[in-house]
């Protein structure tokens, strides 16, 4: 049974690598791509991917390489990378991994930015995030990435900001959607946030709009 198995697969790779003529085809056989499948796709344009995907089709599944698809990615915005799986005889499965937007930043001159993860940026094509932060202050596009991946190891609810406003001084204030302010410290500013959530629900606190933690183990309010 298994040397009948092993048979066929010869027969299979022979077929899928030599045309009537003898010559080496990697584009026809048993093994061409007839099928493409695409999933994870949420912000990246799937009809530009579909389009760029073309070249795969008919490529022998068996000699298929990732490096095959690095052309099919390039200026599709979001998209970090591809995950290719191969489905015998002739289909294979792609799972887009892509870069999550974190917020809107707006330079000096009124322009829009989307800011990625991996300090990733991409100009606004009319791309509509609504429910994204804005994100101000000179210099904010380069920081931003590295100071949202730290605030996510905090128990804060990203979604409750409204805006980020970034200072030269390297430190940021957090105005939330209620309308309070947070003002953090240059440096662990992680503490900072971890003490605001300890009070920000009790109700001796509600009446205060502004937390300024700038000053070492002090809390200003008003």
């Amino acid at each position: 049974m298994k040397k009948n198995f092993f048979l066929w697969i010869l027969l299979f790779v022979f077929l899928s690598t030599y045309n009537l003529q003898g010559k080496k085809d990697s584009n026809s056989g048993f093994f061409s791509i007839k099928n493409i499948l695409i999933e994870g796709i949420k912000y990246s344009n799937k009809e530009k991917l579909e389009k760029n995907l073309n070249i795969i089709k008919n490529k022998n599944l068996i000699f298929l390489k990732n490096s095959d698809f690095d052309e099919t990615i390039e200026n599709i915005d979001f998209i970090n990378s591809l995950e290719i799986k191969k489905i015998y005889p002739n289909k294979i499965k792609i799972t887009v991994i892509e870069d999550f937007p974190i917020g809107v930043y707006l330079d000096s001159k009124g322009e829009k930015y989307i800011l990625l993860e991996n300090n990733k940026i991409i100009k606004n094509k009319n791309y509509q995030f609504e429910d994204l932060p804005n994100v101000y202050g000179d210099g904010a596009n380069e920081k931003f990435s590295n100071f949202y991946s730290n605030l996510k190891k905090t128990e804060l609810n990203l979604e409750l900001v409204k805006q980020f406003i970034y200072h030269s001084i390297n430190r940021w204030d957090l105005q939330l959607k209620d309308g309070k302010l947070i003002k953090l410290p240059p440096e662990n500013y992680e503490k900072s946030v971890t003490k605001f959530l300890e009070i920000y629900e009790k109700s001796t606190f509600k009446k205060f709009k502004v937390y300024d933690f700038r000053i070492e183990n002090e809390l200003i309010m008003r």
